[in-house]
């Protein structure tokens, strides 16, 4: 008697890749179902010693680094040079930064300050008790060092000058229903006081009596401390585990689908129309800094610990004695999300589809196994089991798509 083997039907189903939630992307970014490179971090030079935080001054043309054991100098962020040992820090705050009426670059704290002219620092007065400062119409705005809810500011014309007069030195409280100061940031023409619990916009132009506060809504939250940084042509921050966006009229949430992987955020800065946030991948469990684009609601992350970022020529990042420098041009990696083709039990992952010109290189890892493939173009065939998948994708040039073929028994 024969008889007649019978096999279970098969069914092919496709998902795309780049839609499945929980993807990585790590010197790349996501739009409209292309991958494209983006910044990742290029080894610079080690800082002597920790750096606390620093500064990009264009007129010397230097980095500006502050730590607890002096003020160190660097032209290309590899190489640094003790510029002066004296540190006019307030005690536990970051003393500030600024550039004074001749453009030279001044670090200043308690009642000292620290001017740096041809890369040499000199020691000039100031009238101190302030932190966090910011200049405006030639003016230095900086929250006050004793009480947490006042901003004070210098007299016209010199950040140095702390004499009170009817155009000199004075200050205004915030109100306290918006909590303590954080930070003050320079946005559209304005100081944007940025409070723990929500907004205001500083009018300062003329004389002192003619400074106005208006105080904004749709903050709802609290504001993480440092997070401050305009970005293209809005004011972002981090929010109880949320990216915000301030257009100098309203607030509203930046949604990209990598933020919500950004958790315990430490610092952040702006630049090239971007939102750089240095803190912690929840997925990749470590720290890193996230570049996010408010143009487009995109984000990506550059694997790099980061804890004080810097903008001069090029962005800097600093991780205690480490420093690096962001630009173009380097490898990336995308790690898609779990990808399980809508079924559970085992399946079989036939085929990876993806529109490259260059070779890149994919890895499927399948509960817990992993399989590596090289010089890929166009697609490959991994035929991986499991229940679930994950692909991962290293490369350097744009990617068009990113599809997997799975096959799995539908039946007898």
């Amino acid at each position: 008697m024969n008889y007649a083997r019978i096999f279970p039907k098969s069914k092919e189903v496709i998902a795309d890749a780049l839609s499945v939630r929980g993807w990585i992307a790590e010197g790349c970014f996501v739009r409209d179902g292309i991958i494209y490179p983006a910044m990742s971090a290029t080894a610079k030079g080690d800082s002597p010693v920790t750096v606390k935080k620093a500064w990009y001054s264009h007129k010397e043309k230097l980095i500006i680094a502050w730590t607890a054991n002096g003020i160190f100098t660097s032209s290309d962020g590899a190489e640094f040079t003790l510029c002066s040992e004296t540190v006019y820090a307030p005690d536990g705050r970051l003393p500030l930064y600024f550039d004074d009426a001749d453009g030279y670059p001044c670090v200043a704290g308690l009642n000292g300050c620290v001017k740096i002219r041809n890369g040499v620092a000199e020691t000039d007065n100031f009238f101190g008790g302030v932190f966090g400062g910011v200049i405006k119409n030639g003016r230095l705005f900086a929250q006050d060092l004793s009480d947490a809810y006042r901003i004070r500011w210098s007299g016209a014309g010199d950040p140095k000058d702390g004499a009170d007069g009817i155009d000199g030195a004075g200050w205004v409280d915030i109100n306290p229903a918006y909590g303590r100061v954080q930070n003050l940031v320079v946005y559209k023409r304005n100081i944007v006081v940025v409070c723990e619990y929500g907004l205001a916009v500083m009018s300062a132009f003329g004389a002192p009596e003619n400074f106005k506060l208006q105080y904004i809504d749709g903050v709802i939250g609290k504001i993480a401390p440092d997070t401050a940084a305009v970005a293209g042509n809005k004011l972002a921050f981090c929010c109880d585990g949320k990216v915000m966006l301030f257009d100098g009229i309203k607030v509203e949430r930046l949604y990209a689908e990598l933020l919500s992987d950004m958790v315990n955020p430490v610092c952040a800065a702006g630049a090239e129309g971007l939102y750089f946030v240095a803190a912690e991948s929840r997925r990749l469990k470590r720290q890193v800094v996230f570049a996010v684009n408010p143009t487009y609601s995109t984000a990506y992350i550059i694997d790099f610990p980061a804890t004080v970022l810097c903008v001069g020529d090029k962005i800097y990042c600093f991780a205690g004695k480490r420093c690096v420098a962001l630009g173009y041009g380097g490898g990336y990696a995308f790690t898609s999300g779990v990808i399980n083709f809508g079924t559970r039990g085992r399946k079989t992952l036939k085929s990876i589809h993806l529109g490259n010109d260059a070779p890149v290189d994919i890895e499927v890892i399948s509960d817990g196994n992993s399989r590596i493939l090289r010089g890929v173009t166009g697609y490959c065939r991994p035929k991986a089991c499991g229940n679930s998948f994950k692909i991962t994708v290293r490369a350097s040039g744009k990617i068009c798509g990113l599809k997997a073929v799975g096959e799995f028994a539908d039946g007898v």
